[in-house]
């Protein structure tokens, strides 16, 4: 919330450094109103501009700001014009029109209307929570004037609300860090049962993918003795081939025939001469 000065605040005690030694009766007008003091409008020869003059007076702002207007079709370039018209935008609450019109009479017009264009500005700005801005304005208001208490009021005013935006940004900025922290901690729990979880399943996996691989071997173990039991012994049911006799035994079989041939021969001549000679009967 913006902070305006008070009476009680004068009456506190709790004026600024810079304003402390200034008299009293002069700081219950900054007090009361700290943001239009010296206001005094653009004057010249012009029914419209005096007519808004006149109407400002009498607190008929949107009839004042018509009369401005028409006033600043014909003097476009009166700064005092556009002064009078930012102090009416002002008393009608807009605040960014008013800050946009009091620029432009800062630009222009003499010492004196410049000074007091910035510290206007400065007030609009100030409502406008924009403190840096409205701190630039009163600075360069009391460049052209330094006498101005006012300006040097609201500047300080400006600067603690700067002071006050600056730490309550830094606490923001602390309470980010630490919310910042806690998410990415979470994260990174997260992340970690995450991955806990995926080297479970994996493992899950391949246990039962051996598993699978080890009951395909013993079903085909099974198998093969299955076969085995079923398939004929050698030599039963079909005469295994003799191995082929190697030349020393062929010859140690011949000569054993060879003896066994003479033997033969000897034992029929003997049965012969025993029992006489027989014709061989005929056979044909």
């Amino acid at each position: 919330m913006t902070r305006r000065p008070t009476r009680t605040a004068l009456r506190a005690g709790r004026c600024p450094h810079a304003l402390r030694r200034t008299p009293t009766c002069l700081l219950a007008l900054l007090l009361v109103a700290p943001l239009l003091v010296g206001f005094d409008p653009f004057k010249t020869e012009n029914d419209d501009v005096d007519q808004g003059n006149a109407s400002l007076k009498q607190k008929k702002y949107k009839e004042a700001l018509e009369h401005y207007d028409r006033a600043a079709k014909e003097l476009p370039d009166r700064g005092g014009v556009q002064y009078n018209r930012g102090i009416a935008l002002y008393r009608l609450g807009k605040m960014k029109e008013a800050a946009e019109a009091l620029s432009k009479a800062a630009r222009g017009g003499d010492k004196a209307l410049r000074g007091k264009s910035f510290y206007n500005l400065g007030n609009a700005l100030y409502e406008q929570k924009r403190y840096e801005e409205a701190a630039d304005a009163y600075k360069s208001a009391l460049r052209l004037n330094p006498k101005h208490e006012a300006a040097k009021w609201n500047l300080e005013l400006a600067l603690r609300m700067i002071e006050k935006k600056k730490k309550e940004q830094e606490k923001k900025d602390q309470q980010k860090k630490k919310d910042q922290k806690k998410d990415q901690k979470k994260k990174d729990q997260q992340k970690k049962q995450d991955q806990q979880q995926k080297q479970d399943q994996q493992k899950k996996q391949d246990q039962q993918k051996k598993k699978d691989q080890q009951k395909k071997q013993d079903q085909k173990k099974q198998q093969e003795r299955g076969d085995k039991k079923q398939r004929p012994e050698p030599g039963k049911d079909k005469q295994q081939p003799r191995p082929r006799p190697g030349q020393r035994q062929m010859d140690a079989v011949l000569d054993a025939l060879d003896r066994s041939d003479k033997n033969l021969q000897k034992r029929r001549a003997r049965q012969v001469q025993g029992q006489g000679f027989h014709r061989p009967t005929k056979d044909w």
